[in-house]
């Protein structure tokens, strides 16, 4: 295997990784559906959650875009 493969093998996992990250948080904040209002903590709760949504999907949107923008073949 050479380095350039290896190096994609290892960023297609971490790829995933985080990919698995953004749905965790997303079904933790869909988790509050309907409580948010409820309580103080669930309001901070939920906007800490929708911020990690966020940071986690404009990354990977942003590696998707890349990797296809280099995608010359």
């Amino acid at each position: 295997m050479s380095i350039s493969a290896a190096t994609s093998s290892l960023v297609q996992n971490l790829e995933r990784e985080e990919r698995a990250g953004l749905y965790t948080a997303l079904k933790e904040l869909e988790s509050l559906k309907g409580r948010v209002a409820s309580s103080g903590d669930n309001l901070q709760n939920a906007l800490l959650l929708y911020d990690k949504v966020q940071v986690l999907f404009y990354r990977h949107y942003a590696y998707l875009y890349l990797r296809n923008a280099v995608n010359t073949q």
